[in-house]
């Protein structure tokens, strides 16, 4: 195993301290000094603060990044140095803290955090981030395990699948299929007032919601991207399995593939101090509201295993071919999207597919490059809008790893 010490030094003057809007999608900079170092012999991790002659906080940090078998090459290497240098820059008044991991054929070769936790240390390599809308993902996986097994069709209607009568004032909401849940042209609503204005309790009041509400469209024949659908899901998930959703996921989806400090989060998380500080508005309950749809946290190596895993003729995959190609196949519905459309809970853009999140201060992305690489940002800011902006200013570092001569 190859540890590689990254020594930063950046202003922390200018970071994040306000509030962004609720998640409506899968969805300048202050001077700085930046200066990066790399040695084969890690010393202590420790951090540093002075202060300039303009009266401007300087923070230096330096990051132990550890590098598993199998080693970077040194283009590889080069690349997640870019990386490096870019997340830098957006902890330069941006953001307040962030986390990355590059993997190849599902084996993290770099994974690095900047920022302090809410003790005031610096966050480790692998701290607990909020992942948003990349929560979908793994409420897709189970949801398709089940139709792999025969429990699901995704065809089926939600009153089939149900096995019960659903309590519902609109009969168009008993013929919503598990595809349209998957695909989000189901016709359900954004629900807003349900899930960022503190509408509901829980995540399973939310989907009672969902399911009582009057459609926007004839299932089937609009994509509106929704959080209700996924919290249907995940009700039907633990309707069919007699289980907690969150032990579902455990079970079926990160114990496989070794993760094992993966959770569901809740708004304020004030209990865990190892994780960065979320900036969130006083009394406010979405996490516990989006559940299956947004509420999981994990490290950014985490997200970027699980996208691996759902990477055709993987060792050891979670799902079959057929259902990683079903999960690809565009929604032909989808004509609102300037650069991605969507699957079944994967965004697919021209040149990756994964998903972003963006919720209040977290902002995320975990995608899979065609040549067997696998990235993941997780970011603390309310300067970055969204998980897709996120993706574009790493846009250059992604460009040159899908570049690389296919690992696969």
């Amino acid at each position: 195993m190859r540890r590689v010490v990254i020594a930063l030094a950046f202003l922390t003057a200018g970071c994040a301290t306000s509030s962004a809007a609720p998640e409506t999608s899968p969805s300048t900079s202050d001077s700085s000094t930046t200066s990066m170092s790399t040695t084969t012999t890690p010393p202590p991790t420790s951090s540093s603060t002075t202060t300039t002659s303009s009266g401007a906080t300087t923070s230096s940090t330096t990051t132990t990044t550890t590098l598993p078998d199998p080693e970077p090459t040194p283009v590889e290497f080069a690349i997640s140095q870019q990386f490096l240098l870019r997340a830098a820059d957006l902890m330069t008044g941006r953001a307040h803290g962030i986390e990355v991991a590059i993997s190849r054929n599902g084996t993290v070769i770099s994974e690095f955090a900047l920022g302090n936790d809410r003790s005031g240390n610096p966050l480790a390599d692998d701290a607990l981030f909020r992942i948003a809308s990349v929560s979908k993902v793994l409420t897709a996986t189970v949801v398709l395990q089940l139709v792999q097994e025969g429990a699901l069709d995704l065809d089926e209607s939600l009153a089939s699948a149900w096995g019960a009568p659903l309590v519902t004032v609109d009969p168009r909401v008993q013929q919503i299929t598990v595809r349209q849940l998957l695909g989000h042209t189901s016709g359900l609503g954004l629900l807003r007032d349900t899930f960022f204005k503190n509408g509901v309790s829980d995540w399973h009041d939310a989907a009672a919601v969902a399911i009582g509400s009057v459609l926007e469209h004839d299932p089937g024949t609009f994509y509106h991207y929704s959080n209700a659908n996924f919290v249907v899901l995940g009700a039907l998930v633990e309707r069919l399995t007699g289980q907690t959703l969150p032990q579902v996921v455990r079970d079926r989806v990160l114990t496989p593939l070794g993760i094992t400090s993966a959770r569901m989060a809740t708004t304020t998380a004030l209990t865990d101090p190892s994780g960065p500080s979320y900036l969130v508005d006083a009394n406010r309950r979405y996490i516990e509201a989006l559940g299956p749809a947004g509420a999981w946290e994990m490290s950014a190596g985490d997200a970027a295993r699980v996208l691996a895993a759902l990477q055709p003729d993987r060792p050891m995959p979670l799902l079959s071919n057929d259902s990683i190609r079903a999960m690809r196949t565009t929604n032909i519905l989808v004509d609102d999207e300037p650069n991605w459309t969507y699957g079944l809970g994967l965004m697919v853009f021209p040149t990756w597919l994964g998903h972003t999140g963006t919720i209040e201060d977290a902002r995320a992305f975990a995608l899979a490059l065609p040549n067997g690489y696998t990235v993941s940002v997780l970011c603390a800011s309310t300067k970055v809008p969204s998980g897709e902006d996120l993706i574009e200013a790493f846009e250059p570092e992604l460009l040159a790893l899908a570049a690389l001569t296919s690992t696969r």
